[in-house]
């Protein structure tokens, strides 16, 4: 156990810790007017030595950066120097001190930070102790507008109070107004000793009450502290709770993946009972034909017969006996095509029970599709909230160091991202199954599709220690193809290779040879059996079950690869020895002709509805976000403000519309799918808008509409769900923040 000075000492420590703490969100929360001509962030402890709160510093420096800046920490004692820094920090202040250092600083934009000053009209941000070593601060934002300072919302949101100036004021005033009366009494003393014992009581009964006003304050005071700490507390359990429902969301998610599995499985195996349906109406219909040319030849006995029976007359016995025979032919040609009617009567009953069943298993399959594609939407929505929001929370977790709850919450978005690709996988399966599907024909430049696909793959190579080499020629003439769904497909083969061969070698090629595009993905990793290699391009199947256990994964990348190529009229081969590893070839013949079979791609399904927000008369680039989805705007905006940006939001089209006209932003990012109106008819309406019609357009949806971008000219296409960083980095590329270096 600690002893009593140990534990003291602790508690010291964590006090300073969390002292240094709120000096960094207090920089953090709070803009400078020349931010971007800063090259570090300095920061004045003004102290004759250095205090525990400057190690604090220096350590926080040392792991953090501020505003992207480098910190640095200095201990100043003397006043004339403190105008250089952005941030001064005073533990023991005192009125004369606080003088000088505002003569100092006049005029420069510089924040004053002090500890437990009581003199409120003179503070910035003063940290306020309170019980349990715990601490609390207050605002004067009247002194940080007059410095040159602005104070974003987010300073008070993080546990402190705004002072009240106008109450300061009052409160100057009456107690100017006391003293005035105070002075009057003493010369009226003075002037007159022999007052009475009657107003010496009055002036005693006046200062009771006055006691009485300051333990009313005071007992309102140690009310508003209890307030907070409640307020903090609830905090807490609140941040607990959002942990709690995601881990729960996590295992909804998982319970739904199984259904979904048991669904196909079932979906397959009526397909099967309808392709064994189809050969038994063929076997059917090969007998029903060949009794049919039975009856015809019977028919043509008949006439011949009756032609003999004709020239038959003279001989009479010969006669008598051709009739008998005509009249028993006839009986048996009856019979048989009594007989042969009534089994065509039972073959036509039978085909149209099949015909039936085949027509109810069509529908089933395309009820699958359009389930599988539903469900993959229903799912991808939640999931962008939850790996939004966790990625929000370990931001924070990060700077009060939580590594256990960080651990946690980054296997969260692991398993979220793991959820999410087997989601994307069944949607497009879903989609080429069902003919929705179609190829956007263009010219493709094999090179720039490699060098993304390494990019793509790249931490899974650097994760399994893998060595990648690649042999990669344009040829003379690009060729024309679906640049999308060729990545898609070198993608799927070098991920597939990375995760088989670790710490081994991946060798990609890449060749136009005019007539044809010649792909390959070579690995030396597992290997398969060459039974393996016949159920290798099937939908949710891998080599076998160990590697599915051992190695992870759904099976539907190299199913769907195999659709993409022959969509193109191409063709994918495996070739492969056990413990040998494996080499995949794709082969699309030139040039390529877009099959009619694959149509375009369905809709998403209705969100809820966000509150627009509206504040165009603020600094920074402006940043317009038209969405139905509240989860996606609350996550997406507090990202981009964090980043500098303005950010305005707008729930349907008609708001969003009316926001733009009055902001004119810098940057509009815009939803297909909005409750009042298609994103298409609004993005059309923006560009026919002379104020409006040159401002860049980010197309942000959960439907693969990306053909529709190059008719339209939408600066950029992104499809739901996106990362943050995604979006971050699309619109600092089309509008740089004002006040980042």
């Amino acid at each position: 156990m600690l002893s009593a000075h140990s534990f003291a000492q602790n508690q010291s420590v964590n006090k300073q810790r969390i002292t240094a703490s709120y000096i960094y969100n207090f920089a953090k929360n709070i803009e400078w007017p020349n931010e971007a001509a800063m090259t570090s962030f300095d920061i004045a402890v003004f102290s004759g030595e250095k205090t525990p709160v400057y190690s604090e510093l220096e350590m926080l420096a040392e792991k953090v950066k501020l505003k992207n800046l480098p910190i640095t920490i200095s201990q100043v004692s003397a006043v004339k120097t403190l105008a250089k820094y952005q941030l001064i920090y005073i533990e023991n202040p005192n009125s004369q001190a606080i003088t000088d250092i505002y003569s100092a600083v006049e005029g420069k934009p510089v924040l004053l930070v002090t500890f437990d000053f009581p003199n409120k009209q003179l503070v910035m941000i003063n940290l306020v102790p309170v019980n349990n070593e715990r601490l609390r601060f207050e605002v004067n934002k009247s002194n940080l507008i007059n410095q040159g300072l602005k104070p974003l919302p987010e300073l008070i949101l993080n546990g402190g109070t705004e002072i009240d100036v106008a109450k300061l004021f009052r409160e100057g005033q009456t107690s100017l107004v006391n003293l005035q009366k105070q002075m009057q009494i003493r010369e009226k003393t003075l002037a007159d000793l022999t007052a009475s014992i009657q107003s010496q009581e009055a002036l005693n009964s006046r200062l009771e009450k006055q006691m009485t006003d300051l333990n009313k304050s005071i007992q309102k005071s140690d009310a508003l502290i209890a307030a907070q700490n409640e307020q903090l507390e609830k905090g807490k359990q609140e941040r607990l709770a959002l942990v709690s429902e995601v881990e729960q969301r996590t295992k909804e998610l998982n319970i739904q993946q199984a259904e979904l599995k048991t669904i196909v499985s079932e979906i397959n195996a009526r397909e099967k009972r309808v392709a064994e349906l189809d050969k038994t109406i063929k076997t059917q219909e090969v007998e029903l034909k060949k009794q049919k040319d039975a009856i015809a030849s019977l028919d043509e006995t008949v006439g011949i017969q009756k032609k003999a029976l004709m020239y038959s007359w003279g001989l009479v016995i010969l006669g008598l006996a051709l009739v008998l025979t005509v009249w028993y032919a006839y009986n048996v040609k009856r019979r048989d095509n009594q007989r042969l009617a009534a089994h065509a009567q039972d073959l036509q009953f039978a085909k149209d029970r099949l015909a039936i069943a085949k027509r109810k298993a069509e529908d089933a399959s395309q009820a699958k599709g359009e389930f599988l594609s539903l469900m993959s939407h229903e799912l991808r929505t939640p999931l962008q909230a939850i790996i939004g929001y966790t990625e929000v929370v370990i931001e924070d977790l990060k700077l009060n160091d939580d590594q256990v709850h960080i651990k946690d919450l980054t296997r969260v978005i692991n398993n979220s991202e793991r959820l999410l690709k087997l989601i994307n996988g069944v949607l497009d399966l879903a989609k080429i199954e069902s003919g929705r599907m179609q190829l956007d024909l263009t010219e493709v430049k094999l090179s720039s599709l490699v060098d993304d696909a390494v990019g793509t793959v790249k931490p899974l190579l650097e994760k399994n220690d893998i060595q990648l080499k690649t042999d990669v020629d344009d040829g003379s003439l690009l060729p024309v193809a679906d640049p999308e769904k060729l990545l898609h497909m070198m993608i799927n083969l070098l991920g597939n290779a990375s995760k088989f061969s670790p710490k081994g070698l991946v060798t990609l090629k890449a060749y136009n040879e005019g007539h044809r595009i010649f792909i390959s993905v070579a690995d030396t990793g597992i290997g398969m059996s060459l039974e393996q290699q016949q159920h290798i391009f099937d939908p949710f199947r891998q080599a076998d079950s160990s590697t599915t256990r051992k190695f992870q994964g759904s099976g539907l990348g190299l199913s769907i690869t195999r659709q993409l190529c022959e969509m193109m009229g191409g063709t994918i081969e495996v070739q492969s020895q056990l413990g040998a590893g494996a080499t995949f070839i794709v082969d699309i013949p030139l040039p390529i002709e877009a099959d009619t079979r694959f149509g375009e791609s369905g809709v998403g399904s209705d969100q809820d509805v966000a509150e627009a927000e509206q504040n165009p008369d603020a600094t920074g680039n402006h940043i317009v976000m038209i969405d139905d989805d509240p989860a996606f705007l609350d996550i997406m905006a507090r990202t981009m403000r964090r980043e500098g940006y303005v950010v305005h939001t707008a729930y349907d089209a008609e708001t969003g519309f009316k926001l733009l006209q009055k902001v004119k932003p810098q940057v509009i990012t815009l939803d297909l799918l909005l409750p009042d109106q298609h994103g298409w008819l609004l993005f059309e309406k923006i560009k026919a808008e002379a104020e409006l019609k040159d401002i860049p357009v980010i197309i942000i949806s959960i439907m693969d509409d990306r053909k529709n971008t190059s008719k339209r000219q939408a600066e950029e296409y992104l499809t739901k769900p996106i990362r943050r960083e995604t979006l971050k980095l699309a619109v600092q590329r089309l509008a740089p923040p004002h006040n980042k270096s």
